[in-house]
């Protein structure tokens, strides 16, 4: 499982066959540290792969998530994921700057993308993805500024081309709109179709 932490970051925005979703802005200015996110982690998944996730502070506004898997040859896999927070009364966000991943996986894509995270008790911590389709809805009803790509359509010999871009067809996905903005668009509307599946994780203790 190359470059786990990046992975459960971006599974979907890293597919080979699409763009990734970026933001412009961040969500907010760096909203400090959050000491409940300090220590190991290690994904809850049923593989049984040797990875840890080891979250700590880069500055006094940056953190950063730093996963290491133990391959079977010896290894050690590694990636490496600076992270700013927005806070609010209702939810927490991690930023991620494309520019600050590593370069064979930023892919030159510059911008945010973002995640929320939660903890339903202190050693459980649950990190989702921001899905794009409610994104792609917002956009194209005026709710967030932003612009949308569409891949080029393919038509047989003798076939006409669909007139309408479809859902499936969309490429690209880049809010313009500004932080406060976005920010209040993510809080105001329904978690579980912005954020749906969250990636579990689990605190390793000092004597597990």
């Amino acid at each position: 499982m190359k470059r786990y932490l990046l992975l459960v970051a971006a599974i979907a925005v890293f597919l080979p066959a699409c763009c990734p979703m970026v933001s412009v802005n961040p969500l907010s200015e760096p909203g400090g540290i959050d000491e409940r996110l300090f220590g190991v982690w290690r994904p809850m998944s049923e593989g049984g792969e040797r990875v840890y996730l080891h979250v700590g502070r880069e500055s006094d506004t940056i953190m950063v998530a730093l996963s290491i898997e133990h391959m079977d040859n010896g290894r050690l896999d590694t990636a490496r994921m600076p992270f700013f927070l927005t806070r609010t009364p209702k939810n927490d966000y991690w930023n991620i700057r494309y520019e600050d991943l590593d370069d064979n996986m930023a892919k030159g894509y510059a911008g945010f993308f973002f995640m929320k995270y939660t903890y339903p008790d202190d050693d459980t911590l649950l990190v989702y993805q921001l899905d794009r389709k409610p994104i792609i809805a917002a956009i194209k009803t005026g709710k967030l500024q932003g612009q949308i790509t569409y891949k080029a359509q393919k038509a047989s010999p003798g076939a006409q081309l669909k007139t309408l871009p479809t859902e499936k067809s969309v490429d690209c996905v880049t809010i313009t709109d500004k932080s406060v903005n976005l920010l209040n668009f993510l809080d105001a509307g329904d978690s579980q179709t912005l954020f749906p599946e969250p990636m579990r994780f689990v605190r390793v203790r000092s004597h597990q």
